[in-house]
């Protein structure tokens, strides 16, 4: 069983190497299984690694984010458009981050009030618009650029690339 302060490990179960009973454990049971032995752990790590790949949750060794000419970097909180450096605000930060991560997605004020401003903001959601105009007087500011950052009606924002003026 889990505890606290150890991890809880994906494999298989003792004794039963057939692929088939693995994956109805994984499936079927509560999460903790010890490690296969030799190869099987390395097969468990590629197929994961590959996963989470495809899904994008993997983290590059590279914290840049970017969306055409747009770059975010993480971990200098560093954002240029175009080559030149962009000022922003923390919390302008953070919300040109969310939308990245999420580029050409169409994310509602709802998603973006929970994961810029977080479950304890009681503020008015128009708050989102507010940011998102700030953004847009700063990131999409160049009128010889696409405007990347979009308004889907009724819906919500993107971050997308395929936009004229």
């Amino acid at each position: 069983r889990p505890t606290a302060g150890r991890a809880v490990v994906l494999g298989g179960t003792p004794g039963t190497p057939e692929v088939p009973h693995r994956l109805g454990a994984l499936i079927e049971g509560p999460g903790f299984y010890p490690l296969l032995s030799g190869r099987a752990n390395l097969e468990m790590l590629a197929r994961c690694q590959a996963l989470l790949r495809r899904s994008g949750l993997a983290k590059d060794d590279d914290a840049t984010l970017r969306c055409a000419d747009l770059e975010l970097d993480e971990d200098a909180h560093r954002v240029r458009r175009g080559g030149q450096e962009v000022d922003l605000s923390p919390t302008e930060f953070n919300l040109l981050r969310y939308l990245l991560v999420n580029k050409e997605r169409v994310l509602s004020k709802a998603q973006i009030l929970d994961h810029v401003w977080e479950y304890d903001f009681h503020g008015d959601a128009s708050i989102v618009e507010s940011y998102i105009s700030y953004l847009r007087r700063t990131v999409d500011t160049d009128p010889t650029l696409p405007a990347l950052i979009q308004t889907k009606r009724g819906v919500g924002y993107a971050l997308r690339t395929a936009h004229k003026r």
